[in-house]
This record gives C-alpha cells, structure tokens and sequence, in this order.
C-alpha cells in the first residue's frame, strides 16, 4: 500500500551519527487545524488557489495550488488533497500553529503525485521549526487510480510558542503538476519514530 521511503544515497557523510529514535505519543491530538483539509471551499472537482488565499480553513497559500476533491483522484484515508503545482506552480502552503518550546514534535503526513504530466519526478520540501526535509516521488506505476501514497514522517524541536509548518514544490516555474499531500498530523510527544524517518532528504519509490 504505502511505498518504502529509502534514502538518498551521500546525503550525510561516512563519519554522520544516525539520527536517534525519538518518541512521540500514540493517541495524540494533532496540534494542527484541517489537516486532512477537509474543510474549504472546493467548487467542482479540484480548485486553483492563488497567493494569499485562506479558502482552506487553517492553511494560508504562499504561492498557486490546486484544491483536490475526494473524487477526482484515488484518495488516502477518504481525504481531500493538494497539489503543490497549481495553475500554474509552483506552489506552496504553510500553517503557523501553538508549541512548546523545547517539546519535540512529529510531523507525519501522506505524498502521492499528480501523474498528469511532467515532470516524472516531483519534489517538495518541508520546513517547520529550523527543520528541513526534501521528498522525491515518481510517477511511474502511478495513476490517478492508483496513487499509491507514501506514508512521510519526521521530528522536530520547537524553538518557540509557535511553529510554521510549510510544503513548498520545488518544481520549476510554469510547472502544473507536482507532488500531492494529505493526511497531515504534528504531534506533541511520547512513542517512537523510526530514525529512518528522520534522515534531511527522501526518494519515494516507484510501486512494485
């Protein structure tokens, strides 16, 4: 169901500690608003969204991306979605939301790729915190049908009473089809979180 997330080869250096487990809790409530961005306003099958709309309560567009209905494209979890490549990209989305500083914070959420059109390989990054994760993901074996969503997750420490949770493309100018997110949830923390999951950069891989 899910695809493997398996690191970028070079990423860190032979000497490079691996990132230590960290914990986060189980049934925590996610400190978010609509991260499974279910609430807004969604016209037809999908929407464009320009710089500095508020159509999806919660979330506040940076720069153009497409508002994904349920029935446009095979969904995760029976959620809403969006591409990071708007009309045209490409885009970016942030929420600033209330931490604790010093409290460490997983961040865990779902990419699939809009199969549409190029580029084959889509790429995001994700910052929140001081923290920066880049995800790759492949169209191929791929389809709107069958989205094959990766599950993505990391950690971060809270340097403040706030944090800004932001997925920008990074596609080029004049792009339309990017990466897709849903199911996003940040936790404050008790369990463990895989340190394969922490690693700066990911390939996502094709199904098999």
């Amino acid at each position: 169901m899910d695809a493997t997330l398996v690191a970028v080869a070079g990423i860190y250096a032979a000497n490079a500690q691996r990132t230590k487990a960290v914990r986060t809790a189980p049934a925590s409530r996610s400190v978010l608003v609509n991260g499974d961005f279910s609430r807004g306003e969604l016209r037809h099958n999908w929407t464009a969204l320009y710089a500095g709309s508020d159509a999806i309560a919660g979330w506040h567009v940076i720069r153009p991306i497409d508002y994904v209905s349920t029935t446009y494209w095979q969904t995760a979890d029976a959620t809403r979605s969006i591409d990071l490549d708007g009309t045209p990209g490409p885009g970016a989305i942030a929420q600033t939301f209330s931490t604790v500083p010093g409290d460490t914070y997983a961040v865990r959420f779902k990419i699939g790729a809009n199969t549409e059109g190029p580029p084959r390989v889509k790429r995001v990054r994700v910052t929140v915190g001081g923290t920066t994760r880049r995800y790759s993901i492949d169209v191929s074996g791929r389809s709107n049908a069958a989205m094959h969503y990766a599950q993505a997750a990391f950690t971060f420490v809270a340097p403040a009473r706030t944090a800004t949770l932001t997925f920008a493309s990074l596609s080029r100018p004049g792009n339309w089809n990017g990466a897709v997110i849903t199911s996003v949830v940040v936790t404050d923390s008790t369990t463990t979180v895989s340190s394969e999951t922490a690693r700066a950069e990911f390939t996502l891989q094709s199904p098999r």
